[in-house]
């Protein structure tokens, strides 16, 4: 088999469900372009796990957070503080984009 374009999406959802719809269609897009191409999407949201993904497209699912305020988060989920949680996500982060090796990545900021 040959090389795969690797493409990961991320984008934070703690709000609503829209990043999540449009990271899929986008990756979607991207399957339906090329087929030498496999797509990671990183994901925050507590129902991610039960979206249909197409064949080729699978999800890395981080610890839920939401924004508080201006440069303030806090977990949704889990009971620790802000600092930890937020390091938890960073070395997931990192470690599937290290081991994953992607070609694109992908990210969807939402401006604070």
């Amino acid at each position: 088999m040959g090389k795969y374009c690797r493409v990961c999406i991320y984008s934070q959802d703690g709000l609503g469900l829209g990043h999540l719809r449009r990271n899929i269609l986008i990756g979607g897009a991207l399957l339906g372009a090329r087929k030498d191409t496999t797509v990671l999407l990183f994901a925050d949201s507590p129902v991610a796990p039960f979206f249909n993904l197409p064949d080729r497209m699978d999800h890395v699912k981080l610890p839920c957070i939401r924004k508080v305020s201006a440069g303030c988060w806090e977990a949704t989920r889990l009971r620790m503080d802000e600092r930890e949680l937020i390091g938890i996500r960073a070395k997931l982060l990192r470690n599937v984009l290290v081991n994953f090796r992607p070609d694109l990545l992908l990210v969807d900021h939402m401006p604070g």
